[in-house]
């Protein structure tokens, strides 16, 4: 896939480092090079070819230079593993001379941004300094959300995080080690850096154990386990290093596979286009990106966090005070809890650390958190009210562009969707298990109230939802403005009939009404609003078709599992003669 920078992760142990030319302490791995103000790998040139121009001929010339190396499932980068002799200055400035070359630069080295940490009383000001628990009582989480933590990995069977990890149906992680090429499978953190991040933001909440996080109800006695998950990505090795490729790998992978948050404490002060082209990717995906500012102290841009789909994250303290080893400047979003923070560590126990590799996870926390809460928000829209609601730090010589994140205000500008509630589709077999992803739609309609609409058209507004795969749903603010409406659902991606929910209900973000259920009978295989033998007819001349036979029809697959056969024909049976509440 890509050409490689090394990300280093400064060493959890006391012990001297040197300055590297960014100004990130770490030892740079053997093998590096000086060049371009910064750190990169000897031998490798990251370099992606205009789309039009990306040919077997172009990339003939490019090994010219030595050996290509590409990802399948990235389509973007090349890895140019120059051969012995070639010096990579020379080999970059020869190739942002070719037109057909989008652009070619060294593979720098990057560094993670946690100071060491040490053991102190399990004590968390930072909860009670963003105003979490004064958020917990009013979070209403609606639907979950999955923080993935790219990092060194995790220690998933942590007794604070075991249960806050994200899985499929078979209990199998959802999870990925780019620097393998590997579904991860159980504990891959031997580091130690990714569990601190995960446990800032993850932690299980209110389960007698270790620390709290953001994910808890406060009107419940229960710990929630369910609306905030958590995906584990390992992009740095063990000895604390990764690559550029396995980078952007991990950020692609995860947004692909259901995470809506990507949380990255890692970074230098040297630009890279892969990254850059990872984040863009995430972002269209509709992922919140959150980055750590960088340890270095100074105004100096670090990335990824200084692109600009990402929240540039700074460290404050107990005062809202940034630390004199915090970045700062105008490049920088927002500042979060960094200063002797209690979290989880790959031993199974708890520290204290420092960093802003420590106040990046609470932004992708809180972003999370607000997910949850209101599924309606686009990430442009929670970034917009974490950074709007953000409490502006005390006067001192350095600032940052707003200020210190505050949970409770945030999750009072989120407000509440001003409709959720349950559609079953009646005994269908695909689940919708991809947040923020094509899966199961259903068309929300709103009708004047004490009306028995007949027809679509009487509408007052609707909106198409995504379910999730327990069939809950949101209805977007502004479909209507707050009101009483009668309400009707129709499915979008199952062949079934419309249905009104009984009565009138009031509408409101300020006090959404309780969730209504609506079952959807399925089996309408021509959309025509009623179950008949048109259908029938439909079902048997698709019957033992599966997709890609000639005689496949969608509509004729009733349950949804991809074959038409006779659990298709028993559901449309049970359902034979019924009509939809209100028609096309």
């Amino acid at each position: 896939m890509v050409f490689t920078r090394i990300l280093l992760i400064a060493v959890l142990l006391i012990g001297s480092l040197r300055c590297a030319p960014g100004g990130t302490e770490s030892v740079p791995p053997a093998g590096s090079i000086a060049v371009g103000g910064g750190w990169a790998v000897a031998g490798q040139v990251l370099v992606r070819l205009r789309p039009e121009q990306d040919t077997a001929a172009v990339r003939s010339r490019l090994g010219t230079f030595g050996t290509l190396r590409a990802r399948p499932d990235t389509q973007r980068f090349y890895r140019l593993e120059l051969k012995p002799g070639l010096r990579v200055e020379r080999v970059v400035q020869e190739l942002r001379s070719w037109p057909e070359v989008l652009y070619a630069e060294p593979n720098y080295l990057r560094f993670a941004t946690s100071n060491d940490p040490y053991y102190v009383n399990n004590q968390q000001y930072a909860i009670h300094r963003i105003r979490l628990t004064q958020a917990w009582p009013l979070w209403k989480p609606r639907r979950q959300t999955v923080i993935a933590v790219l990092d060194t990995g995790v220690r998933v069977d942590h007794p604070d995080l075991s249960q806050m990890i994200y899985r499929d149906r078979a209990g199998q992680i959802i999870g990925f080690d780019a620097v393998t090429d590997r579904r991860m499978t159980g504990s891959n953190d031997a580091h130690g850096h990714g569990t601190l991040c995960a446990g800032v933001a993850t932690a299980q909440t209110n389960n007698a154990t270790g620390i709290a996080s953001f994910a808890w109800n406060g009107n419940t006695a229960r710990s929630d386990t369910y609306n905030l998950r958590l995906m584990p990505i390992k992009v740095l090795a063990d000895n604390g290093s990764g690559t550029d490729e396995d980078v952007a790998q991990g950020m692609t992978w995860a947004a692909d596979h259901g995470a809506e948050v990507l949380s990255l404490s890692l970074g230098d002060t040297v630009y890279s286009a892969v990254l850059a082209d990872a984040a863009a990717y995430a972002w269209s995906r509709g992922c919140v990106i959150v980055g750590a500012a960088g340890n270095h102290g100074s105004t100096t841009r670090f990335y990824p966090a200084a692109l600009p789909e990402v929240i540039a994250v700074a460290a404050t303290d107990q005062n809202d005070m940034l630390p004199s080893w915090s970045a700062h400047g105008s490049w920088v979003s927002v500042s979060a809890p960094g200063v002797q923070v209690h979290t989880t560590t790959r031993t199974n126990s708890y520290v204290v650390a420092h960093g802003t590799s420590i106040a990046c996870p609470h932004v992708a926390g809180l972003a999370a958190f607000l997910m949850a809460h209101n599924p309606t928000l686009t990430n442009a829209q929670i970034r917009q009210v974490i950074e709007s609601t953000a409490t502006p730090l005390p006067a001192q010589a350095r600032s940052i562009r707003h200020g210190r994140i505050d949970a409770h205000a945030a999750l009072l500008a989120a407000q509440s969707p001003p409709l959720t509630g349950i559609v079953v589709l009646d005994t269908w077999l695909r689940e919708d298990t991809t947040p923020n992803q094509t899966g199961n739609l259903v068309r929300v309609f709103l009708f004047p109230a004490g009306s028995q609409p007949t027809s679509e058209t009487e509408a007052l507004g609707w909106a198409d939802v995504p379910l999730d795969e327990r069939g809950w749903f949101s209805l977007p603010s502004g479909v209507v403005p707050d009101g009483t409406y009668r309400v009707g659902v129709k499915p979008v991606t199952a062949y079934g009939l419309a249905r009104l929910v009984p009565g009138d209900l009031a509408l409101s973000a300020a006090a959404p009404p309780p969730g209504p259920t609506v079952t959807l009978p399925l089996g309408d295989a021509n959309r025509d609003g009623s179950i008949d033998v048109l259908d029938l007819d439909l079902l048997i001349r698709a019957f033992d078709a599966s997709p890609g036979d000639p005689h496949w029809h969608p509509g004729a697959d009733v349950n949804g599992d991809s074959m038409v056969d006779v659990l298709d024909l028993d559901l449309f049976v049970r359902h034979f003669e019924q009509i939809a509440d209100f028609l096309p």
